[in-house]
């Protein structure tokens, strides 16, 4: 039997002769949160160690030496570059404003998450929704949000400097606006409201839970673009067109169209032995997949939603071969996917629901942006000749 750490693993004997450090030191690092451990053994010398958190020590330390390397390192997966109150990833733990976001799912409505990422006692929902403008016919689904967005904010954009429940009230508004242009009927809870436009009503509550998992997840590309945008003194409805354009990048939000592909192939082509090998083989290439380097242990937005949804066979083989040979755990995209397929979703519901959920953090990052009154604008170090 094949004892040897998944990917992303290490042992402790590897563990310490990259650090250059002993056991108990190891041991040390461990109980003061710089190293994660993973793996069902107890005795902590069986245990395995993170290793992306090893390496990022590592760099850590390399950057203290060398302020250059920190500055040239921040933005890619590097030290915090903002401070925010808005959302926590620590711990195998998502949390909004305080809130495990996994236990918000169980009951909350978007509307109710909103609530607490913008910090408002209540949100008046009105029920009945403005029109939605005249749009050029077949657009992409970001795109048709996007330009909703800016033919309904046309001349009635708010200042920055209006009172916050004010700015709420536009973000209800504009959050609207989102749920007409991705297909949400009128007058309804969004989750509700898409689960009708999409003809799926006996839906509604996972795409409920769908929607709060999606919320927020602290400062990735999109939001990081919603507050560079906000920090100009932009529109509410400009960031969340930043937001938007950035979400639809093959690398963030649009990895939904890959996964999709990838899950048509593995999953819908005929049944035979060699297939199934060749549909392992095939899974261990996509490791891109599986595996988020803040959940070393999966990523528990994606396992709450995966496990709220009928068992599947052929998909839980899949990722069950997929952990065996890369040693991942689903990405949020692929359970987003598979919550399209079983419920024979309208195609690109998956980015439709990252996008409709990701709205409402997306808002809380402008208000806090603003409150901060900071302009974001980096140095760049010249590399050129």
């Amino acid at each position: 039997m094949d004892t040897s750490p998944p990917r992303g693993l290490i042992d402790a004997r590897t563990a310490t002769a990259r650090l250059g450090i002993s056991l108990n030191t190891l041991y040390a690092y461990v109980s003061r949160g710089l190293i994660r451990t993973a793996g069902p053994a107890a005795d902590p010398r069986q245990r395995w160690y993170v290793e992306s958190d090893i390496s990022a020590y590592l760099a850590r330390k390399q950057r203290q030496r060398r302020p250059k390397e920190a500055a040239r390192t921040a933005l890619d997966w590097g030290l915090p570059v903002l401070r925010t109150r808005i959302t926590r990833i620590e711990n195998q733990q998502l949390q909004y404003r305080g809130h495990d976001a996994i236990a918000l799912a169980q009951f909350a409505s978007l509307e109710e998450a909103a609530a607490i990422l913008w910090e408002q006692p209540s949100l008046d929902w009105v029920p009945e929704d403005a029109p939605l403008p005249r749009l050029p016919g077949r657009l992409p689904a970001l795109q048709r949000a996007t330009v909703a967005l800016a033919l309904h904010a046309a001349n009635k954009a708010l200042p920055i400097d209006a009172p916050v429940a004010a700015q709420a009230m536009e973000g209800i508004a504009l959050m609207r606006t989102v749920c007409l242009a991705l297909g949400g009927a009128p007058g309804l809870p969004v989750h509700q409201a898409l689960a009708q436009g999409w003809g799926r009503t006996h839906l509604a509550e996972l795409i409920r839970r769908a929607l709060v998992l999606c919320a927020d997840h602290e400062l990735n590309a999109s939001t990081f673009a919603v507050r560079v945008t906000a920090s100009t003194g932009a529109s509410l409805a400009a960031c969340l067109q930043a937001g938007l354009a950035a979400l639809s990048g093959p690398r963030h939000g649009g990895m939904t169209e890959k996964v999709s592909r990838v899950l048509a192939t593995l999953l819908d082509s005929a049944d035979s032995t060699d297939d199934d090998e060749v549909k392992i083989d095939q899974a261990s290439r996509m490791a891109e997949l599986f595996g988020h380097p803040l959940y070393p242990d999966g990523d528990p937005r994606a396992r709450d939603l995966l496990n709220k949804m009928p068992h599947d066979s052929r998909l839980s083989h899949l990722i069950q071969s997929a952990q065996s040979s890369e040693g991942g755990y689903p990405t949020l995209d692929l359970a987003l996917v598979a919550l399209e397929r079983y419920g024979k979703l309208p195609a690109g519901s998956a980015l439709k629901l990252f996008a409709m959920g990701r709205c409402v953090g997306w808002i809380a990052h402008v208000l806090e942006q603003r409150e901060s009154g900071q302009l974001i604008r980096p140095r760049a170090e010249f590399a050129g000749p």
